[in-house]
């Protein structure tokens, strides 16, 4: 992002006049590979704009984290950090190396161990990537990175990876599917390794960026987006933030009103809809506008047998007050 992109930015941000706050999240590609205009944008938004920060969020790799990158969040704190596993040291390895054909899993945990170290009140975020094939790695790197960083401000979660079919209409049968994966987050719940509601809870979302009117996602030419999947895809630009002009009516409102848990019958009339709150609105419009036949269902107290499971715990919860 060049100069005259950043300040378009900073104009962008204040011609929302009526806002007080802005959630604000770094994602790429790698985004301290442009650490740069990272410090520009904190710089300005702090000294130019009417914004206050709240939640700021960074969605990095893990490999560029260092003291020098770091230090500009020690101006501007960060609410969290998400670091990508993609599993355990072997399989990591073999995917994510360096330009240089190098590995990188053990310079990431390093790097975590600066982050906790130098930034307790930052949640840091372990996302381990698995699928079908190495859904055992995310109990082993759990009881690893548990132990290696006990007591510490740290989230250890899976992520279960979409893969489509090669007709890109359905999830691939590599990947975990909906009741297998309402058993395994049951299972690590009850172990604790994560703080997973199994019973419904008072709570608030504002859901995804896709869907909402006031969010942003925002590409280096300043390209504005609705869904982090569509960045670099310029059939999916809905604006500019160098024009007040809407490029793309039609897939705008695709979003924030054809992909709503509403207009979906069986999301409307599921007895469960208030715990899971919807599915995703990018796979919905694949669904609607695409040929698909992804089940999107993500409550976990539909799969075989779980609502029972899900009412005992609670009750054994209750009780043991």
């Amino acid at each position: 992002m060049g100069q005259t992109m950043v300040e378009n930015v900073i104009n962008f941000i204040n011609s929302h006049t009526d806002s007080q706050k802005m959630d604000l999240n770094w994602y790429g590609g790698e985004p301290l590979m442009a650490i740069h205009v990272i410090e520009q944008l904190l710089d300005k938004i702090a000294a130019e704009t009417h914004i206050k920060l709240g939640r700021h969020n960074l969605i990095t790799n893990g490999y560029y984290i260092n003291e020098k990158t770091m230090g500009i969040f020690r101006k501007y704190p960060l609410t969290t950090v998400q670091i990508t596993l993609d599993g355990k040291r072997e399989r990591h390895d073999s995917i994510r190396k360096t330009k240089n054909d190098l590995p990188t899993f053990d310079r990431i945990l390093q790097n975590a161990d600066y982050i906790l170290e130098e930034f307790p009140l930052t949640q840091l975020h372990i996302r381990v990537n698995i699928e079908r094939s190495n859904a055992a790695d995310y109990y082993e790197l759990a009881a690893q990175l548990n132990d290696r960083w006990k007591g510490k401000n740290v989230v250890i979660y899976p992520g279960f990876l979409r893969i489509d079919n090669d007709t890109q209409t359905a999830y691939s049968c590599s990947c975990l599917d909906k009741n297998d994966i309402a058993e395994m987050m049951f299972d690590v719940s009850s172990k604790g390794l994560i703080d997973f509601p199994l019973y419904p809870q008072q709570c608030f979302s504002k859901t995804c960026a896709a869907n909402r009117v006031n969010a942003y996602i925002v590409g280096p030419e300043g390209e504005i987006y609705k869904c982090w999947n569509d960045v670099g895809d310029p059939k999916k630009v809905v604006g500019t933030i160098q024009s007040s002009k809407i490029i793309n009516k039609a897939l705008l409102m695709k979003y924030i009103v054809g992909s709503k848990w509403y207009n979906d019958a069986s999301c409307r009339d599921c007895f469960f809809l208030p715990i899971c709150g919807g599915t995703c609105s990018w796979y919905a419009l694949r669904n609607k506008y695409a040929n698909g036949r992804y089940n999107l269902c993500t409550c976990v107290q539909k799969a075989p047998g779980m609502l029972d499971k899900c009412l005992e715990k609670y009750y054994d919860a209750i009780t043991l007050k």
